[in-house]
């Protein structure tokens, strides 16, 4: 199963952040913070092990359960069901940047040096999610070379689609060999990893025409609304 590892992440996370913060109203940065942001990247930029593992997989169609792949095995999300059953293929992804960052952040904590630890666990977030934009290009070029397109990707682990299919999601995308490990309790270590499906197909549902927080089923905790189900159900079509 293919495997990225050892490339360069091409985004400020400094500038990142502050646009977040200018997003929620946050006061301007004062030296201080300056200064433990600069900090913080200097502790995040040695510790970042940025690396992703994938596997392409037939379908079969969806479900009751959710979608099933040729090999038999199911992924059980219904939502994954409805919008991927009808494609040819489905990418099963995890991508981490590597357990160093989180595990000076909490040495960090752990010595009261609060501020540099925050900011270096939200910007080792902004990595992750830079890795992901990696990982979703790759999976992107994939689609054209096949002549077909890449649909929005699913999380497994979200409101729809239950953290039990993570030892399943792991597995299969052959994340053990980037080191990522399942818990007992169903969570991703390191902490920094994320897993993503994209289906493969001519109709698929692409990020142009819609999103994965469409599906959400809490999206009061992020604060982001949710489209109409009519909607979401007219592109799912189309």
């Amino acid at each position: 199963m293919p495997i990225l590892q050892g490339f360069a992440l091409s985004f400020d996370p400094i500038e990142s952040l502050a646009r977040i913060r200018a997003a929620q109203g946050r006061p301007a940065s004062s030296e201080a913070l300056r200064q433990s942001d600069e900090q913080a990247l200097a502790e995040l930029q040695p510790r970042l092990a940025p690396a992703v593992a994938y596997g392409v997989y037939a379908l079969r169609g969806r479900v009751a359960e959710g979608l099933l792949l040729a090999n038999g095995q199911v992924l059980r999300s219904q939502v994954a069901g409805e919008l991927f059953g009808a494609a040819g293929e489905v990418v099963i992804m995890v991508y981490t940047i590597g357990p160093a960052a989180e595990a000076r952040a909490a040495e960090l904590q752990a010595a009261g040096d609060y501020s540099v630890a925050y900011t270096l666990d939200a910007l080792a977030t902004l990595a992750l999610n830079e890795v992901g934009v990696v990982a979703c290009r790759e999976i992107d070029c994939l689609a054209q070379s096949k002549g077909v397109r890449a649909s929005i990707p699913l999380n497994p682990g979200t409101s729809h689609w239950p953290a039990s299919d993570q030892p399943r999601v792991v597995a299969l995308a052959g994340a053990g060999a980037i080191g990522v490990q399942v818990t007992s309790s169903f969570l991703l270590r390191p902490f920094k990893t994320n897993p993503m499906v994209i289906a493969l197909g001519e109709n698929v549902l692409t990020p142009e025409q819609g999103s994965s927080c469409d599906y959400c089923a809490r999206p009061e905790l992020c604060g982001r609304p949710r489209r109409e189900a009519q909607g979401r159900e007219g592109r799912a079509r189309d």
